[in-house]
């Protein structure tokens, strides 16, 4: 199973991300990535109007994170941004785990 594993992480780390367009985003002066996430569903209507839900809700990523997706254009690799995020921050650690969140959210496309 080990061999499977090996394989699916080089092909995650070969693959190139792109911003997905479905949220917009805004940086700060400090460069912290902030989403505007819209709720614009039937549910999400209803949940506005009983339970005085937002419209729109802001997600911020903390420096690490911001500074990840900064880095999504479209042609470095997941690899590429673990490289740069070890120089930057001296651990390339946890790039994996951030671009699979950025995905779920759909924030990015992998």
């Amino acid at each position: 199973m080990s061999k499977k594993t090996n394989k699916v992480s080089e092909n995650f780390l070969n693959k190139v991300p792109v911003v997905s367009g479905r949220h917009s985003f805004t940086v700060d002066n400090s460069g912290i990535v902030t989403f505007h996430v819209k709720h614009e569903g039937f549910f999400d209507k209803v949940a506005q109007k009983l339970f005085g839900r937002p419209q729109v809700t802001d997600v911020s990523l903390e420096e690490k994170g911001s500074y990840v997706f900064l880095l999504i254009d479209g042609k470095r690799t997941v690899y590429d941004i673990m490289q740069l995020t070890d120089e930057k921050f001296g651990d390339g650690g946890g790039v994996i785990s951030y671009m699979q969140m950025l995905g779920r959210a759909e924030f990015i496309e992998i």
